[in-house]
Formats: C-alpha cells, structure tokens, sequence
C-alpha cells in the first residue's frame, strides 16, 4: 500500500530508509570502484574478481537493507516502483536525489 507524500514526509521511518539507501548506495560505488582499481598498472583487471565483487556486494547490501527501504539502491529500481504506484512521488524524488548525489560525492 503506497502513503502519500505529505504522510511519508512526516513518518520516522522515511528518513530512517533514506540513510539506508545513503550508507547502500555509499558502500555499492565504494565495492565496485575498489574491485576494478588495481594497485599495479601493469596487472590486467581479473574480469571474474570484478563480477563477483559487484554481483555479491548487491546481492549483500540488498539483502541488508531491504527490510528497512527496499533496497532500491539503483534508480531504476526506484523508477519502476514508482511506475507501478508502490511509492509516492516525493519518496521517488528523496531516493533518486539521495542516489545521485552520493555517486556524485563518492566519484569525486
């Protein structure tokens, strides 16, 4: 059952979701740009290292955070729910704003 805006933007546990898609998002960009760094330039990129790095680490940080947001720490994820009306538009806005700007804060 989705809430409205004006009902999630008053809830504790809105913003309680919004630091778990935070510290998620955070901890996904952190995995997956360290498994593809390499301490050695000359050392090719182990492309089975780099796939299981990023398979498991959404697979984990899903499955941590899921209880609490949904575990949408991918905006397309949050797209299609938003789509098919489980979240209010403010929630949509909120996750999709907080998911960019931590990849911005993260890459920089």
């Amino acid at each position: 059952m989705s809430t409205t805006s004006l009902e999630d933007i008053k809830s504790r546990k809105f913003w309680v979701a919004l630091i778990a898609e935070f510290l998620g998002t955070f901890l996904l960009v952190v995995v997956a740009c360290g498994s593809c760094a390499s301490f050695d330039a000359t050392q090719k990129a182990d492309l089975v290292q780099i796939s299981l790095a990023f398979g498991l680490s959404v697979a984990t940080i899903v499955w941590v955070i899921a209880h609490v947001s949904g575990g949408h720490i991918n905006p397309a994820v949050t797209a299609g729910f938003l789509l098919t009306r489980k979240i209010s538009i403010l929630r949509y806005y909120r996750f999709f704003k907080q998911i960019i700007e931590n990849n911005t804060f993260t890459m920089s």
